[in-house]
């Protein structure tokens, strides 16, 4: 790699998707004041099923000095292990909801709607979908957050005490971060005490498959690292943990998509129209998926590029990730409002407006990665001694860098991270522009070559509803 290579890659920063999801939450809920039970186990497990929700959803109440973004993972698989037992019983406990109490009360950081917007939910189900799209946002914020990897074993303690690996996991995780309000709220309230590496494994609730595409995961680095270091450094184990975090959160969102939505939907009506959380649209948690694979095959493409595999490969798999986002932008662009009891469907424009900072999230991050494509591209085409083409992609991929900094209108932090793109491509064009006049003076094509065809090489960690040991509803 040379040295023009290692400061691209070292700059390739995560952009940090904040406001709306920043400011998501979740009011507090007594299941055993709201749900009328004269049986003292299922009023046992409904006291519990309190604390775990508040545990989970509501972590930055508890204000632990040690707690991490992995515990409270832990938190969510036992809330989601209990609460699955108690939707199964749903039939029993639908109706039981006090008729004079508001429910579930959450907002909605898919949609434009401001801050304190809350959406009132009568369902369990509702409840349950609600959940998982904050645990797949949790796992989003584990996947680059360098403070919430497991501590490390008595065989490794004492490697790596300062965490320098980590602070590298930043820097070339490719395409902009997305973090949801839960767990960016989590990240600034809880205090991180300790540094250690991200399982690869899955946790309960998830299957332990291979996980496809963690070989050629990517790496990354903390805002703080010194960008001189060339990011290859990270260990591997990192960079597949990283994919492995991506790749379980896309299957959340699978699981919500194909099985909990639909289900739920035919259960029990949602709220109408714009009463009703973008996050229970049908298609939202589908568009989620896709944006998080999208994230994980960025990373792949960033290792295989720092690993040394061939440009038109790396190309490849930039416009893999570019196609994952654009994907992700055109499922929601065509959302439908959930049914409505008796099968009735809302009207169509009546669902609430999409975040439009969501939407300039999945442009940019789709065309930063047709850019990235456009770089492998250039250094394909200068291998085979073709300057002309390979200046004619630098060409065409600073126009796109430039068109991702003018949709970031007032977006400091996307702004900072695109000027570093938009610098160290500059440098890289004109190293090639001097080679070209100097030594082939080869003439500039008006059309660059075409991107080949994106190869996506990951798949969602298939999710499973966690097993409760408590029999508390029947």
């Amino acid at each position: 790699m040379t040295l023009i290579q290692a400061r691209v890659l070292a700059n390739w920063r995560t952009l940090l998707f904040g406001d709306d999801f920043t400011k998501a939450s979740t009011k507090h809920f007594a299941f055993q004041l709201e749900i009328a039970s004269a049986d003292p186990a299922a009023l046992e497990g409904l006291r519990e099923l309190t604390l775990r929700r508040d545990q989970a959803c509501r972590a930055e109440c508890y204000k632990l000095p040690h707690a991490t973004l992995e515990d409270q993972a832990q938190w969510f698989v036992k809330y989601l292990a209990l609460l699955r037992q108690f939707v199964a019983s749903a039939s029993h406990w639908e109706g039981a909801l006090q008729k004079d109490r508001s429910g579930f009360i959450w907002s909605s950081p898919l949609s434009s709607y401001a801050a304190d917007a809350r959406f009132s939910l009568r369902s369990v189900h509702a409840e349950e979908i609600m959940a998982l799209f904050m645990y797949a946002a949790l796992l989003q914020q584990q996947a680059y957050d360098p403070a919430v990897q497991p501590a490390p074993d008595s065989s490794t303690a004492g490697a790596d005490p300062a965490g320098s690996s980590r602070r590298s996991l930043k820097a070339t995780l490719s395409g902009l971060s997305l973090t949801s309000g839960i767990s960016r709220r989590c990240s600034k309230s809880l205090s991180f005490g300790r540094s250690h590496a991200a399982p690869a494994e899955a946790t309960p609730g998830e299957s332990a498959d291979t996980p496809n595409g963690a070989a050629a995961a990517g790496t990354g680095s903390d805002a703080a690292a010194d960008t001189s270091v060339p990011a290859a450094a990270a260990p591997d184990a990192d960079h597949a943990a990283i994919v492995t975090l991506y790749r379980r959160a896309a299957g959340v969102l699978q699981f919500v998509a194909e099985q909990l939505l639909p289900a739920a939907a035919a259960a029990a009506g949602f709220p109408a129209g714009s009463d009703c959380p973008v996050e229970l649209h049908e298609g939202a948690a589908a568009a989620m998926q896709a944006l998080c694979l999208a994230q994980a095959q960025g990373v792949a493409a960033l290792r295989a590029e720092l690993r040394g595999t061939s440009p038109a490969l790396v190309a490849a798999l930039h416009c893999g990730a570019a196609e994952l986002y654009e994907q992700a932008a055109s499922t929601l662009r065509s959302l439908k409002p959930p049914s409505q009891a008796g099968g009735a469907v809302a009207p169509a424009g009546a669902s609430p407006p999409l975040s439009e900072r969501l939407r300039r999230f999945l442009a940019i991050s789709a065309t930063r990665h047709e850019a990235k494509g456009l770089q492998a591209l250039a250094a394909s085409c200068r291998a085979e001694m073709q300057l002309g083409q390979a200046s004619a992609c630098l060409r065409d991929g600073l126009a796109k860098v430039r068109q991702c900094l003018v949709v970031c209108e007032k977006d400091e932090d996307w702004k900072a991270a695109l000027q570093a793109d938009l610098q160290e491509l500059e440098v890289l064009h004109k190293a090639y522009e001097k080679e070209r006049q100097e030594v082939y003076s080869q003439r500039v094509p008006a059309a660059a070559p075409t991107l080949p065809a994106g190869r996506c090489i990951v798949t969602p960690i298939a999710y499973a509803s966690p097993e409760c040991g408590e029999g508390f509803f029947k």
